[in-house]
C-alpha cells in the first residue's frame, strides 16, 4: 500500500509555494489534513483523471510536502498494491510555510503561533477537560482556552484602534458572547455553558447515560449508539432535535430569520449574486455550482458551455448587482451586463479533452 506523508527534510520554500500556486493541490493537502485516503477518493471530487492526479501528487512529492510508502495488497485485490495518501504526524513545512505567510503578510507574532499546530489540534480534540497544554512558538505553554483569550485580547486591541463596524456585522455582541464563553470555560462552569456549546450538552448526556447503566462504560456499543443518533438529521431520531425542542439550546437566530434566509442570501456577500444566478440560469443550464463557481451548460443561445467566477467573499453584493438583474430579461443579455459590472464570465472551449463522440452528445443534450 503506497503511503504519503510530509517528510523531514529541510523545506524549499520556493518549491512548496509553486506547489501550493494551484488549486487543486492545497485541495488535495486540505483532503489529507482530515486523514489518509486513497488516490481514486482524493480524485473524486475532482473533474480530472486518475493519473492528472498522480501529476499533481508528484509536483506535491517534489516540494516535499508528500512521500510514499507501499504496502503490498493481498493477492485478491488490486494488483501492485494499493495507493493510500495520508499526512504525517511532523509538520515542519507546514510551520515553516505558515511563518512564512505570516512574514510576508507583514504580521508575525509568536505568542499566538503553536510551535506543532497539528499536534496541538489533535491533543487539545481529546481535551473535553481543557488542561493539556502545548508550545507556541515564543516558548511559552498554553491551553486551548488560554490562547483563544490571547486572540480575544488582540481583536479588543483592533477594535479600539480601527472598529469593527464596517468590518462585521454585530461586532459588538459576538465580542461580549466570545468574552462570556471563554471566561466559563477558563473557569471550568460547564454546566452553565451546555446551551451554547454542543460538545458540553453531548458530554453531559453520555455522562448522565453512563450514570444510570452501571455496566457501560465509554466503549459500550450502546454509549457508541446514543453518539451517532446524536448527530442523526432526522428530527424523529436525533438527540440533538429533541433537546432543541425542549429549548435545552440557546438560539443563535430566530425561527422567522431562519425561515427569511431559506430564501433570501445575505445581501452584503457574492452570496446575494450568486443566488439570483442560479434562479436565472434554472436548474436544466446549471452543472455545477461552487462557493466561487457556476459552471453552466450553455451561456443563452451559445451552444458552448460557460462559467461565472465569484472570487471575492464580500464583492458581487446586492448593491453591485441588483441593478443589472432588474434590467435583463434574456440570460445571454444577463451575462453581458453582469461582465460589463465586473463580474468574470468566461466562455469555455468545447474542444478542449474528449473525444468527437463526446462533443456530438453534448451538442445533443442541447
Amino acid at each position: 500500500m503506497e503511503q504519503v506523508s510530509y517528510t523531514n527534510n529541510p523545506p524549499n520554500l520556493d518549491a512548496i509555494f509553486s506547489a501550493l500556486a494551484d488549486p487543486t493541490r492545497r485541495a488535495i493537502l486540505s483532503r489529507l489534513v482530515a486523514g489518509q485516503a486513497s488516490v481514486n477518493e482524493i480524485a473524486a471530487p475532482f473533474e480530472m483523471s486518475q493519473p492528472a492526479v498522480s501529476r499533481h501528487l508528484k509536483v506535491l512529492e517534489r516540494a516535499g510536502l508528500i512521500e510514499r510508502d507501499i504496502d503490498e495488497a493481498p493477492p485478491a485485490a488490486v494488483s501492485g498494491g494499493h495507493e493510500t495518501i495520508l499526512l504525517c504526524e511532523d509538520e515542519d513545512i507546514v510551520r515553516e510555510f505558515a511563518q512564512q505567510c505570516l512574514i510576508e503578510a507583514g504580521y508575525f507574532d509568536d505568542s499566538l503561533v503553536l510551535e506543532k499546530p497539528l499536534v496541538a489540534l489533535h491533543a487539545w480534540g481529546r481535551d473535553p477537560d481543557l488542561n493539556i497544554r502545548m508550545p507556541l512558538l515564543s516558548g511559552q505553554t498554553l491551553t486551548a482556552v488560554e490562547l483563544q483569550l490571547k486572540f480575544l485580547e488582540k481583536a479588543r486591541a483592533f477594535d479600539a484602534q480601527h472598529g469593527f463596524t464596517d468590518i462585521v456585522a454585530d461586532a459588538e455582541q459576538i465580542m461580549a458572547l466570545w468574552d462570556d464563553t471563554l471566561t466559563k470555560l477558563q473557569s471550568r462552569s460547564f454546566e452553565s455553558l451546555r446551551g451554547r456549546i454542543d460538545w458540553i450538552m453531548k458530554r453531559a448526556l453520555l455522562e448522565q447515560a453512563l450514570a444510570e447503566h452501571p455496566d457501560w462504560d465509554w466503549r459500550s456499543p450502546e454509549l457508541t449508539y446514543l453518539d451517532q443518533m446524536y448527530s442523526s438529521i432526522d428530527p424523529a431520531d436525533g438527540l440533538f432535535h429533541s433537546l432543541d425542542a425542549a429549548g435545552l439550546f440557546e438560539p443563535v437566530a430566530t425561527e422567522a430569520e431562519i425561515a427569511r434566509f431559506v430564501s433570501n442570501p445575505p445581501e452584503y456577500t457574492r452570496a446575494w449574486t450568486r443566488a439570483m444566478l442560479l434562479r436565472a440560469a434554472g436548474p436544466d443550464r446549471v452543472t455545477k455550482v461552487d462557493w466561487d463557481r457556476i459552471d453552466l451548460k450553455s451561456a443563452g443561445d451559445c451552444l458552448r458551455p460557460a462559467h461565472i467566477q465569484l472570487p471575492d467573499p464580500l464583492g458581487a453584493t446586492r448593491s453591485d448587482t441588483e441593478a443589472v438583474f432588474s434590467a435583463c430579461g434574456d440570460f445571454t443579455n444577463l451575462l453581458d451586463r453582469l461582465q460589463d459590472a465586473g463580474i468574470i464570465v468566461g466562455i469555455d472551449n468545447p474542444y478542449s479533452g474528449g473525444s468527437a463522440v463526446s462533443l456530438l452528445d453534448g451538442f445533443r443534450n442541447h
